[in-house]
């Protein structure tokens, strides 16, 4: 009797402590403009009302696992200060120039619990969390978790597209799958 007690209580502890976790949305930012693909900068697990913001700009970028009831911001013009377009559910926008990019959560799901529902936090340069490397982002996305991606991003460019996949293969990447069942991106122009 006193273990089923025990056993129930510990099961809702573990309940009450992960219900608070928060957890982000990835964030993808491409060089090329063709519809999210070909090198980019990974940024994993943002956090809501936390823009990430690129230099050099970039042509796409990518919100692969965004909920239909949050909405993702576009900026251009320098970090995250001229909004240029906003888009719920799983994104790509395409269009260059693009400085930075953040989410809201609009309190919808429960699986994402922010801790204030305050007014927009400053821009907060957060550093990217790897590399990656995509043909088509709906078959899948090259990933290379790295705390010096932005000098690895300038070395893939240097190399040639074919040659690529092989090479992030041979520095430990792992090919990230679309997953199945969940709703491509759809393409936004800016």
């Amino acid at each position: 009797m006193y273990r089923t007690r025990a056993a129930v209580l510990l099961i809702c502890i573990v309940f009450l402590a992960t219900s608070n976790v928060v957890i982000g949305v990835d964030i993808m930012a491409f060089h090329s403009e063709k519809a999210c693909s070909g090198s980019g900068l990974s940024f994993y697990d943002v956090d809501p009302h936390h823009c990430v913001s690129f230099d050099p700009e970039m042509g796409s970028i990518l919100f692969p696992n965004l909920a239909s009831c949050e909405k993702a911001l576009v900026f251009r013009r320098g970090s995250c200060d001229e909004q240029v377009a906003s888009g719920s559910g799983p994104s790509c926008f395409i269009g260059g120039a693009i400085s930075g990019g953040k989410y809201k959560d609009n309190k919808c799901s429960r699986r994402r619990n922010l801790l204030s529902d305050s007014a927009d936090r400053p821009c907060v340069k957060t550093r990217p969390t790897g590399v990656v490397y995509t043909e088509d982002y709906t078959r899948g996305t090259w990933v290379l978790p790295t705390h010096n991606a932005t000098q690895i991003f300038s070395y893939l460019a240097g190399i040639p597209t074919v040659e690529k996949k092989n090479w992030l293969e041979s520095q430990g990447a792992h090919l990230k799958l679309a997953v199945e069942g969940t709703p491509s991106a759809r393409e936004i122009r800016i």
